[in-house]
């Protein structure tokens, strides 16, 4: 029998680069995994999937996460790894593709592969962590007491990754942009992701039917001059000023003549945090993701948003667009992160500087 390979998917971004890979995948069998979803019965992506007529995946299952309350946090826990357990023994992977190895569903997996020789760990581009990595798990908070109290929790198989995609369940990395990943991941076997992969004709069936679901055609977006991605709400409550400056900024194109879109963030709670509706500008639905609305932006789109993985993927997909990030503090910044988006191209500005840019 032809060897599986289980994708485990948390965010719209690792479901597209899972089904990039999977389409691949000719010679193998593909089993796909949603794992941390807050709906597990109603859930807008695994049912595009399921509607999918080229899916590359033979079979797709979907775990809940964000569960509150600590005891119906631990009995969902052990539910998600008695069935893991279970697809474990049926299907014996032999590649299990993640794209944050600090999770529980992939580091049971692991450990879980291990009673047939193992599977072998391969980490899927998360963004911006790939390149500066994650500076909490250097700390002895995360390094020592979280890895102790979790291994007391799970299991003596618990690792606590130098940072994500560092985890000795790794093997192989596949990132955008291979030559410029954090120092620690440059130890495995670092594999380019291609952007061209992403341009599978079953894979832009996908984005079609995405974008179809949500009412937006490929004219959608043909006369759009700039598209705001806004970061997760929480990164704007941090931030007294950070609504008045997208309104002016929206306000400022508005008087430029320029068309202007804007999309929340996908996991975003409130509907319309910055009362957008009343302002000149097309609100493109949260859920669509990122992915497939880069393959219809038009040559000569700006895209503006904050220090995140989405400026990184539109540099990678659409290397014709000016991409441009903003931030409060860029003296404060992460050096990491500025050097790399400096030798990306990415334009940075500061947030009092945005609505002085000639657009």
């Amino acid at each position: 029998m032809t060897g599986y390979s289980f994708y485990l998917v948390s965010t719209p971004l690792h479901l597209f680069l899972s089904s990039a890979l999977a389409l691949r995948n000719t010679s193998g069998r593909n089993v796909l995994i949603f794992i941390d979803q807050a709906d597990t019965l109603d859930n807008f992506y695994l049912k595009q999937i399921n509607a999918w007529q080229d899916s590359p995946f033979e079979q797709v299952h979907i775990f809940p996460g964000r569960i509150k309350g600590l005891l119906e946090k631990r009995r969902s826990r052990k539910q998600i790894v008695q069935q893991l357990a279970k697809l474990v023994e049926q299907y014996q992977p032999e590649n299990v593709y993640v794209g944050n190895d600090r999770r529980i569903e992939f580091q049971y997996c692991m450990h879980a592969t291990q009673q047939y020789g193992g599977a072998r760990g391969i980490y899927i581009d998360e963004g911006t962590y790939t390149y500066f990595g994650r500076p909490d798990s250097l700390r002895w908070q995360d390094r020592i007491a979280d890895n102790l109290v979790k291994k007391m929790t799970y299991g003596s198989w618990w690792q606590n990754p130098p940072t994500i995609g560092g985890s000795a369940w790794i093997k192989q990395v596949y990132a955008a942009f291979p030559e410029k990943v954090h120092a620690l991941l440059q130890g495995k076997e670092v594999t380019e992701l291609p952007a061209e992969w992403l341009q599978h004709p079953a894979l832009q069936k996908l984005s079609a039917q995405l974008l179809q679901t949500q009412d937006i055609k490929d004219t959608e977006l043909s006369d759009v001059d700039v598209f705001i991605a806004l970061p997760h709400e929480s990164v704007m409550q941090k931030d007294p000023d950070y609504k008045e400056s997208v309104l002016s900024l929206i306000n400022e194109l508005h008087k430029q003549q320029r068309t202007v879109a804007i999309k929340y963030h996908p996991r975003d709670t409130a509907a319309d945090a910055l009362n957008l509706a009343a302002t000149p500008c097309k609100i493109i639905p949260a859920k669509v993701n990122f992915e497939a609305l880069l393959l219809i932006f038009p040559q000569n789109m700006k895209i503006i948003g904050d220090f995140s993985s989405v400026l990184l993927n539109a540099r990678w997909l659409r290397p014709d667009l000016e991409v441009m990030a903003v931030i409060a503090d860029i003296n404060n910044a992460n050096p990491l992160l500025v050097n790399l988006y400096q030798e990306l191209s990415i334009r940075m500005l500061k947030t009092q500087d945005i609505q002085s840019v000639e657009f």
